[in-house]
This record gives structure tokens, sequence and C-alpha cells, in this order.
């Protein structure tokens, strides 16, 4: 809602380099191909097409790697990642922007950085299926959907590697962990950079009492870690940026927002709701803040 929101404002850029991690990674494609795809993006996000997202399994949950079936997932991804899109992404690869998505490589216990644009360059079928698995495997909440296994050489051998949700090794990319201390040559050849960060989710903790049951104590422990996870992130990516002369950005939802913002309520009527806020706050301007900000609502979008 947000990009599409931006657009309607009339002062969205055309992003050098676009990331996405978890559910970022569904939009990302869409985000790096620019406005003209937004109305793609609208349907995805908003239609009846993600109401079976979670579908359950039956008798034998207990001995499954999740709680739920991927196939409605990897259904919409391919419904709205199709060759056309590939296509699209691979001449944008050309003129030398980039479109990455991260992934957590269970095997390695590190992040994946995946080149899109260089994937979708490739054209054929393989390049396809490859470009929709990583983007289902970066959307993937281990133990709510199964993990992705991707094939890979290496040695002279085909290897199946584990991928699930980026963001358990990061919430989001911004550039690799050993630079974020660092001060980058070439800064001041460059011109100053606007980094601008949706969070897909609150960012401050909130009262709520807890379920005492399993499944609602992991749930809640999952949210905490990952907003935690999330503050510090923010902070040290906005350090990085205006080490380097850059300007740091990011929108979350209003804390003050009310629904289900765990990342798993796919009901139309919750992802509507979303959409509708995400755009008032990109169209208004109202959306970006800086670390440190009181709220997101309360500083302005990019010129």
């Amino acid at each position: 809602g947000v990009l599409v929101g931006w657009t309607a404002a009339g002062n969205r850029p055309d992003f050098d380099i676009v990331t996405g991690v978890s559910t970022g990674a569904l939009t990302a494609p869409f985000a790096y191909l620019g406005k003209d795809w937004d109305r793609r993006l609208t349907e995805a996000y908003t239609s009846q097409a993600a109401d079976r997202i979670l579908e359950k399994r039956g008798l034998d949950l207990f001995f499954t790697p999740s709680i739920f079936r991927n196939n409605a997932l990897r259904d919409l991804v391919a419904k709205y990642v199709d060759p056309p899109l590939l296509y699209a992404v691979a001449i944008e690869h050309a003129k030398g922007r980039r479109l990455m998505i991260a992934t957590t490589n269970l095997d390695t216990e590190e992040a994946m950085i995946w080149d899109m644009g260089a994937i979708a360059s490739r054209g054929d079928a393989a390049a396809l299926q490859l470009f929709r698995d990583v983007l289902v495997a970066s959307a993937s909440i281990p133990g709510v959907f199964p993990p992705s296994l991707i094939e890979v050489e290496g040695s002279n051998r085909r290897l199946s590697e584990m991928h699930v949700d980026g963001s358990v090794t990061t919430p989001f990319f911004v550039a690799p962990e050993t630079l974020l201390l660092s001060i980058l040559p070439g800064r001041d050849q460059t011109g100053p950079g606007e980094v601008s960060v949706i969070v897909n989710g609150q960012i401050d903790g909130g009262f709520g009492f807890t379920k005492g049951d399993t499944l609602s104590i992991l749930g809640r422990s999952w949210i905490a870690m990952n907003k935690a996870q999330m503050r510090t992130h923010l902070t040290a990516n906005a350090a990085f940026t205006r080490r380097n002369g850059g300007v740091f950005r990011y929108t979350a939802i209003p804390d003050d927002a009310k629904g289900d913002f765990s990342g798993l309520d796919f009901a139309s009527e919750g992802r509507r709701a979303l959409f509708t806020l995400g755009y008032d706050l990109g169209k208004s301007g109202a959306a970006w803040a800086a670390p440190g900000d009181a709220s997101a609502g309360e500083a302005q979008a990019p010129g």
C-alpha cells in the first residue's frame, strides 16, 4: 500500500537497488519494476487469491515440517511471477539496477542473498522456477510453512539446500554485516544515497495478554524477538548510511493501528485494511521516519 500511495503522491523514485526479505520478498519485484506494475501489486495483495494461503494439514501434523502446507503460497507466487515479469526484471538488470532477495540457509545457518536479476537474465524455465522458489523460501516462516529445498551445484555434485524465511537471519538487507561499521571508499564521488525501508509490521512492543498454550507462547515469543531484532537492525543500518553520507528512512505500521499484524492474517478484509492504511500514509507523505523519531507518522516522506 505504501508503494502505491507513494506513486499517487507523485514523488516515488526509481530505485537503483531493491531488496526483499520475508513477505517483503513477494513485494520486492513490483517495487523494483516501478509504478507501471502497481496494478498487479494491488491485485496480488488485495484480491481473494491469498485467502487460502494458510492451508492446514490433517492428522499428520506432528510428523511434518510445518503447521500449514505451502501449495497455495506457491500457486499465488506462480500466478503473479510469470515469464513477462521475469523478462522485465532481466531488462532492468541489464541497465545496472539490482534486485536482491534474502533467504536463510538452515544448513549453513547463514543469510543467503540472491541476485534475482542474474537469475532472470537466464530466461529459461529453470530460471523462472528458481526465481519463484527463492520468493517462496524467503516468505516461509519456520514451522508455519515448510522449508524450500533449492538445488545447487558444487564440487561436481548436486545438493538440495534447505531455505526458510530470510528474517530469521536478517530483517532487511542494506549491506553485508561486515560493512556496517565501515566507511566506504568513493562515497564523496557518488553523492548522497537514500535508503528507504518498508517494515511490514509494528516495531515497538505492545501490551497484550498471552494465552497459556504452546502455540500462543511460541508465536508471541517469535513476534517479540523479531521486533527487537528489527529495532537493532534499523539503528545499525541508519548509522551505516549516515556515516557514508546518505539519508536513512523507514516506515512501519503505526503502534496505534488495530489489527492482526503477525504476518499470518491472510483474510481479504485484513489485507485490504492494511493496504489502505499503507496507501494513505504513502500518499500523504506521513509514512517516513528515522530511527529515534517519536513515530513513523510524524515524519515526512522523501521528496
